[in-house]
């Protein structure tokens, strides 16, 4: 009987992580009999960063709509041309190009002269290579030290059942439905161990069946031979993969384990879901989903801070693509350098820092009573805990990878989808959504070994006898955990989500959905037990708070949003909702005679049912009409707020409030008008007209007379013309006289009575010009029957136009 014990695979790594972009649209060229000293991978710049940003943001796109935008903001066909001619003037052979990278071989003085040309060309020392060489973002060897290590009792349909709706049964997908999931992979693999477990879970044999697929990443030509203990890792990564969604098809991309083999393993993951030139066997268009169980410590990331921006790019454009990309946030708590037990120092991991990636942390899972669908009360979800650098490291069983990034600034999905969610820290009060930073993880699922999945191996170190024995390495059944199990399961939970709606391309970034389903109160399971370190190593960074290392009710940096239900999401995934913006523009109250004008604008976002958040910042501008300068302009916003300034009497205000979602689409603008009145105190009295106080007036005063033949007049320049007046039982009729350079004209007579006190405003003259007019008011000492007097109160004039 095979053993079983826990275990896990910690993720670490002591050096810059580098990214890689490749191109598609050009064959390799020939390489040359002679076997060059060294080969390099080139890293392509991004053509237009910006246009790449919203594409991969965008929701709701199709395949080929996808395929087709992001044609355009990819690296041309030309610009590979240009480079892989500038290397062949260099003495260097492309051997293999993807859309963002080009792996090329050279004498080694020709890959140092390549180096340096680029490294001078970025920092302008030698202006005439930029020509030749701008295209060019990083050059990056092929050989060097390990970029990543790796991070690893329920199975498949555990997690289904677990992290499905309360009450809903759990998705599976379909063969013919199922989308291909993708993994990268740093270390060497026996393929038979996937066939063996699949035997003995009673599950189909994805390599026999054509469900599998292993992609060697240029300058490897055959999948490495399982030679260390990281060969668990694809164990894990690819097991787990199907007993989570037995249905899907798997596709694991086996590159080296250096800036270049990361790069480049990307770039062809992205050359194949879009299934131009540079594809392996053509390529997979069917790509949903691309799981990464490997990081590295972003501190080490942030020395390589330019390439890392590149790889941004080639991140952006999988999104782009379709492709949601998961990552496991590490298994050493707040400590994601790991550099000792005895190390303090605090940091998060990369690429699941990275705001293109759905960062999944862990969780301890059980049950109570049967391992069925979840109920809503049979499955519970604790933080993977650790609570020193010394238990988070080494000496105990890993925790929960979590903390602030200090590479990306907070994306507006966490700033909308958080929104205010308090924390205290050694009585010091903060607020997750008004971080600075990038927080990790987004979401949780079963890390803890102790809950951990079975694998079947033979990786040496673990399954052949010592010394070894001619019988070789035996398949070996062992127990892991860790957020390198997190990940690929959520990844086949999320595929297992679209195969059963018939989906079965890619539709990328899913972030606005789990925000915008969290802001709404649905979608996770909340954890609210645990911890990923001790709170005195924290240290707040300049202009941000100390982060907890607890979970709490909410947001936290354990198990962020918390454990995923995928069923909840499909509302928000599927043709969401957009908010709809409001705004409105009004006289402020109360008012008084030295600032009758003062104005006050307001906005507010009406989120929808399964609808996305808005994303903001929100745009707010206030212009009067017929002025070029506003007179309020904010871009930074809150999605809901309000602003007070003076207006001028006569003038007409436009509120205008622009903002687009989480998903980065553009909301319909908002618009709201007022036109400033002029008080009563601009008219000119005669008769016993007598100033009546009151709050709700506007100026805070109106002016009254009752004797027939009392006059007030007024000349101002407009179009349209009104008069706001009191009306009520003792009030009877007003006349309104145009007066012009021959006397005067009668426009009309207006009965102000009525039942019950109140106001009235009084449209009584327009013109197709606007001009200066006169108008005289005359209290006619008339009244109806029901009348009980005959006053006129007039509280002030509207002019337009």
């Amino acid at each position: 009987m095979p053993r079983s014990f826990s275990r896990l695979r910690r993720m670490t790594a002591a050096v810059g992580v580098g990214v890689v972009l490749a191109g598609t649209g050009l064959a390799a060229a020939p390489a040359t009999a002679a076997a060059p000293a060294t080969s390099v991978v080139v890293l392509l710049q991004a053509p237009h960063p910006a246009a790449l940003d919203r594409l991969a943001a965008a929701t709701g796109l199709s395949h080929a709509q996808r395929r087709h935008r992001l044609a355009r903001l990819m690296p041309s066909a030309a610009t590979r041309g240009q480079v892989v001619a500038a290397l062949a003037d260099r003495g260097l052979t492309a051997t293999h190009v993807t859309p963002w990278t080009i792996a090329a071989t050279g004498a080694s003085s020709s890959v140092a002269n390549l180096t340096a040309a680029v490294a001078n060309a970025a920092n302008r020392v030698v202006g005439h290579l930029a020509g030749t060489l701008a295209g060019i973002a990083a050059v990056l060897p092929t050989s060097g030290p390990k970029l990543f290590t790796p991070q690893a009792v329920l199975a498949g349909n555990d997690f289904r059942n677990a992290y499905t709706a309360p009450n809903v049964s759990p998705p599976v997908g379909g063969s013919g439905t199922t989308g291909t999931i993708a993994t990268l992979q740093f270390a060497g693999w026996n393929s038979a161990d996937l066939t063996d477990y699949a035997t003995q879970a009673n599950l189909p044999d994805p390599i026999a069946a054509g469900r599998f697929t292993a992609v060697p990443v240029a300058p490897l030509t055959k999948v490495p031979a399982a030679t260390n203990p990281d060969d668990e890792e694809v164990d894990l990564d690819q097991e787990s993969l199907l007993s989570t969604a037995p249905n899907a098809h798997q596709r694991a991309y086996f590159a080296n384990n250096t800036q270049a083999g990361y790069a480049a393993a990307l770039s062809q993951v992205l050359a194949d879901v879009l299934g131009g030139a540079g594809a392996f066997q053509g390529g997979d268009q069917h790509i949903v989903a691309l799981s990464t169980s490997w990081g590295s410590c972003e501190n080490d990331v942030a020395a390589a801070h330019p390439t890392v921006a590149a790889i941004e790019s080639v991140l952006k454009s999988l999104t782009a693509a379709g492709v949601t990309i998961f990552a496991s946030t590490g298994d050493t708590g707040i400590y994601g350098c790991d550099i000792s037990q005895s190390n303090t120092a605090t940091a998060v991991s990369y690429p699941a820092s990275s705001p293109e990636v759905v960062a999944v942390g862990g969780t301890r899972l059980t049950f109570s009573g049967a391992s069925v669908a979840n109920t809503g009360s049979n499955w519970r979800d604790t933080g993977w805990s650790c609570t020193s650098a010394a238990t988070c490291e080494g000496k105990g069983p890993g925790g929960s990878g979590g903390g602030e990034s200090a590479l990306f600034g907070m994306p507006a999905y966490q700033v909308g989808g958080i929104g205010h969610q308090s924390f205290s820290v050694a009585g010091s009060k903060g607020d997750f959504g008004t971080q600075p930073r990038r927080l990790v993880p987004d979401i949780a699922a079963d890390a803890d070994p102790n809950t951990g999945f079975q694998i079947i191996t033979t990786d040496p170190v673990d399954s052949c006898p010592l010394p070894i024995l001619p019988i070789g390495c035996q398949p070996t059944a062992l127990v892991f955990g860790g957020t390198s199990l997190a990940a690929p399961v959520s990844a086949g939970l999320f595929a297992n989500l679209l195969a059963d709606r018939g989906v079965t391309h890619g539709i990328g970034d899913i972030h606005p959905a789990l925000y915008s389903a969290y802001a709404a109160g649905t979608g996770f399971r909340d954890v609210r037990s645990g911890s990923n370190g001790n709170q005195a190593d924290v240290h707040a960074r300049k202009g941000a708070s100390a982060l907890p290392v607890t979970a709490q009710k909410g947001y936290d940096t354990v198990t962020g949003l918390g454990a995923a239900l995928w069923p909840a999401f499909a509302p928000y995934l599927f043709n969401p909702k957009a908010p709809t913006l409001k705004a409105a523009l009004a006289l402020a109250s109360p008012h008084s005679h030295r600032r009758p004008g003062t104005v006050a604008a307001s906005w507010h976002v009406v989120q929808h049912g399964n609808g996305t958040l808005a994303g903001g910042p929100t745009k707010v501008t206030v212009k009067r009409l017929g002025t070029r300068k506003p007179v309020v302009s904010t871009t930074g916003s809150p999605a809901s707020g309000s602003v007070k300034f003076n207006g001028a009497a006569g003038a007409t205000y436009r509120l205008t409030v622009k903002e687009t979602d989480v998903s980065g689409h553009k909301l319909k603008p908002a618009t709201a008008t007022v036109t400033v009145p002029y008080d009563d105190r601009v008219l000119s009295l005669s008769g016993n007209w007598k100033r009546h106080k009151a709050g709700s007036d506007f100026g805070g005063s109106d002016v009254r007379a009752s004797k027939a033949g009392a006059s007030a007049t007024v000349t101002l320049r407009g179009r349209s013309y009104a008069v706001g007046v009191r009306t009520g039982p003792g009030y009877g009729k007003l006349a309104v006289y145009q007066r012009h350079a021959h006397g005067s004209t009668k426009l009309h007579t207006y009965d102000l009575y009525s039942s019950l006190k109140g106001r009235r405003t009084i449209k009584f003259f327009t013109a197709r010009k606007a001009a200066k007019r006169s108008f005289v008011f005359r209290v006619t000492g008339q009244r109806q029957f029901a009348a009980v007097g005959h006053a006129v109160a007039i509280d002030a004039l509207y002019v337009s136009g």
